[in-house]
């Protein structure tokens, strides 16, 4: 029981890499819940004019400010309590970051609502795209390589290696649109079984001989979950590539699959002596 209790703490550890690009960062002005690569590729889906481009830049700079004001405000805390000698740890100011996370959500919501207002209902998939992508992107660049199978979002890829066409591609996102949904789904669950085995291990300060029999019980309920999350959005994540796979044409199918191949599966992509000489 003692070793299984350990490793679920050096688990929760191990996940707060996956994890920590989703926290709030406190000491930033960078953009969160959409960042400017992803604001230019969604104009760009939605074939947007200057005009409209002009109002998703506004709604955009409009949700950058409600970021920074829910930052402000707890730099003001952190600064003040610092001020009164009651000083703010690595761990506090990590729940205050996880606590951020609903206020985040609900900015992110009013964003998007108001993109989704100003394009055509045929249009609407597009949007929920890019919201996708920009809420993974943090989950495939802190596994990398540590999980074969999520070391890379597949229309993340296909657009980074430019394997087809803008108009192509924007044909593809509207035809996966349902894969894509299911993969995104599986991420947020994921995220939050994540999130509250942070949570869990905090009340104990993420040391095992303090975690109480309820709450190993409560992390160990989460812990099999999480792990089987884990397991389905790798499944489902590898199910879009193939999907994408399938559409393209022999020569982008080759450079589409090796670029998968080698984000994914790196360790066993060496070459062969011929190949090397």
């Amino acid at each position: 029981t003692t070793r299984l209790l350990a490793l679920m703490v050096v688990a929760i550890c191990a996940f707060a890499g996956t994890a920590r690009a989703q926290w709030i960062s406190i000491y930033s002005d960078e953009p969160h819940n959409l960042g400017y690569d992803h604001l230019t590729e969604l104009s760009n889906l939605l074939e947007l004019d200057a005009s409209m481009h002009e109002l998703l830049i506004e709604l955009h700079l409009e949700m950058i400010r409600a970021e920074n004001a829910k930052r402000q405000e707890v730099r003001e805390l952190i600064e003040r309590r610092n001020a009164e000698g009651d000083e703010v740890g690595w761990r506090e100011s990590m729940r205050l970051s996880m606590d951020m996370t609903d206020d985040f959500e609900e900015i992110a919501d009013r964003f998007f609502a108001d993109v989704r207002l100003m394009v055509l209902p045929e249009q609407i998939p597009l949007v929920d795209h890019i919201r996708a992508r920009a809420e993974m992107a943090g989950l495939y660049d802190d596994i990398g390589s540590e999980v074969s199978g999520l070391g890379a979002q597949p229309f993340e890829l296909l657009r980074e290696e430019q394997v087809v066409s803008p108009i192509r591609f924007r044909e593809l996102v509207l035809e996966l649109n349902r894969q894509e949904k299911i993969t995104h789904d599986l991420f947020r669950r994921a995220f939050e079984t994540v999130m509250e085995m942070q949570r869990i291990g905090q009340e104990f300060g993420f040391d095992a001989d303090d975690a109480g029999p309820e709450q190993m019980a409560d992390l160990a309920k989460i812990f099999k979950d999480a792990l089987e999350t884990v397991q389905r959005l790798r499944d489902a994540n590898e199910t879009l590539a193939d999907q994408i796979i399938e559409r393209l044409n022999e020569e982008q199918r080759e450079q589409f699959e090796s670029a998968w191949l080698e984000r994914n599966y790196e360790d066993v992509q060496e070459l062969s002596p011929a190949e090397r000489a």
